[in-house]
């Protein structure tokens, strides 16, 4: 982003689990690259990175211990990243797409009778107090994605002009008599009506 790459990463052993690191870098060329900057970033408890997405000027990460945080950082400045906000979710984030001053996301929370897998929409109009706003729940008690974490991103589709939202699913829900699983797929639609889902 203006010539500048911006990474969230966290490195890991086998016996700790260090705070995930925003860096910034100046790139000149493909064997030039300048770090910037750095901030470590400060967590309520030692987790780990589950999800970041960068728009612009702003960063969004997410860590993970089913109740998780939902990070938001100020980057305009690459010489001086700054983690603004925190807000705590239940469930986790695979995936972020931020539209404006809202973010749109894809999750899981195993928790929920409503299905284990949700679309949530933040106000993140202010950084440093982000807000849920709405979520919805499906696909049933053992729901699961028909991609892994690093092609997450190709099954949301946000068709918000027409106040929709595509996403498909697989899963089950368990019914005690008779004892069994029943086992769904399909794509869930959801309606969007301003900051409803």
């Amino acid at each position: 982003y203006d010539g500048v790459l911006r990474v969230i990463s966290q490195p890991s052993t086998w016996n700790t689990l260090p705070a995930p690191v925003v860096e910034t870098f100046a790139i000149r060329s493909s064997q030039e690259l300048t770090p910037l900057g750095s901030l470590t970033m400060t967590l309520p408890t030692a987790e780990s990175l589950q999800s970041v997405r960068f728009d612009g000027p702003r960063a969004f990460a997410v860590t993970f211990e089913q109740i998780d945080p939902l990070f938001t950082f100020d980057l305009s400045d690459p010489a001086r990243p700054v983690q603004l906000g925190e807000l705590e979710i239940p469930g986790f984030l695979y995936h972020m797409e931020p539209r404006g001053d809202r973010l749109y996301a894809l999750g899981f929370d195993n928790a929920v009778d409503g299905g284990a897998l949700h679309v949530s929409v933040f106000d993140v109009a202010d950084l440093s107090r982000p807000t849920m706003l709405d979520r919805v729940n499906f696909g049933g008690d053992w729901a699961w994605l028909a991609e892994d974490q690093d092609r997450v991103h190709k099954l949301l589709n946000l068709a918000l002009a027409a106040g929709l939202v595509f996403m498909p699913f697989s899963g089950s829900v368990y019914a005690a008599t008779p004892c069994y699983y029943d086992h769904r797929r399909g794509l869930q639609i959801i309606e969007v009506h301003e900051d409803q889902l």
